[in-house]
């Protein structure tokens, strides 16, 4: 049904990526260093008013309309600052119950990238689009058939700098068969993976961590629960993970995971919000005592 959706509504992602990106600027200032980061993350969701109403109740996020668009599109701002977007799916007859979060990693070649995941068994769901020419992006899937976004902004990426709460920290993969997904992410994105000690990923079970040109990307692990797919998890910075929980809760979310002390020492959460969007809340960091 994820295919559905993105059928109908990805031109809007799209174009809401590339609209808050800025002016284009020379090649000269494009930063291939961050090749290999997720740089944006939209919504797609049949009830944006309910949506709105919870994240900005959750982080205070505000919303702000792009005008004179043919598809209804909000960009997520933290604080000012553009973070994501709200694709409302409502107006598209879409047979998703559901809403989902959708990451889009920073590519050299979105082309390439986008014929590579076909290649090697992916799906190309939206083929590669110039908006304006601020940006090319396109949205796949890999074999396992999860979710991701490829964008390459002409302007160059956001700052690779740590975040502030409320704002997107990491993303998982949360993959059905974890080292077929490493090598299916080696081939198609150059990422390494390398095993992370147990004690420093605060985890039970074996963590992998996918990394491009010195830079930690993105987790990679098994899927834990067997009645779901494959898919990205992104995550939120927070102060304090149980009250974030709490307050997903008291704002109509749901917690599927609330904090344990054996993972992370309680500072993890995964909530789903109430158009069905599952996000995880992280203190970071998240080691005893901030060590």
């Amino acid at each position: 049904m994820k295919k559905i959706l993105l059928a109908t509504g990805v031109l809007s992602l799209l174009l809401g990526a590339a609209l808050v990106a800025g002016p284009a600027a020379k090649p000269a200032d494009v930063r291939p260093s961050l090749h290999g980061k997720f740089v944006w993350f939209d919504l797609l969701t049949n009830d944006a008013a309910a949506a709105e109403k919870y994240y900005g109740g959750l982080f205070g996020w505000t919303f702000e309309v792009l005008a004179g668009r043919e598809n209804p599109y909000k960009v997520i701002r933290e604080k000012g600052q553009p973070i994501g977007g709200i694709v409302d799916m409502s107006a598209r007859k879409s047979d998703l119950p559901e809403s989902t979060w959708l990451g889009y990693v920073s590519v050299p070649d979105v082309d390439a990238a986008a014929a590579a995941f076909k290649a090697k068994g992916g799906a190309v769901l939206k083929a590669p689009l110039d908006i304006v020419g601020l940006a090319r992006a396109a949205v796949v899937t890999d074999p396992q058939r999860a979710l991701l976004g490829l964008i390459h902004i002409a302007r160059g990426d956001p700052p690779d700098a740590p975040p502030a709460d409320g704002r997107f920290l990491w993303i998982e993969h949360m993959a059905k068969d974890a080292p077929a997904a490493m090598a299916f992410y080696r081939d198609v994105l150059g990422y390494e993976s390398k095993p992370l000690d147990a004690g420093v990923a605060g985890v039970d079970f074996p963590y992998f961590v996918l990394g491009k040109g010195g830079k930690n990307r993105a987790g990679l692990y098994v899927m834990p629960w067997k009645d779901l797919s494959s898919t990205w998890l992104p995550y939120v910075k927070v102060a304090d993970a149980g009250a974030a929980a709490e307050k997903a809760k008291a704002l109509g979310g749901r917690v599927v995971l609330a904090p344990r002390a054996d993972i992370r020492d309680g500072s993890l959460a995964i909530v789903v919000d109430p158009t069905g969007a599952a996000l995880a809340l992280q203190k970071f960091p998240f080691e005893k005592n901030g060590k």
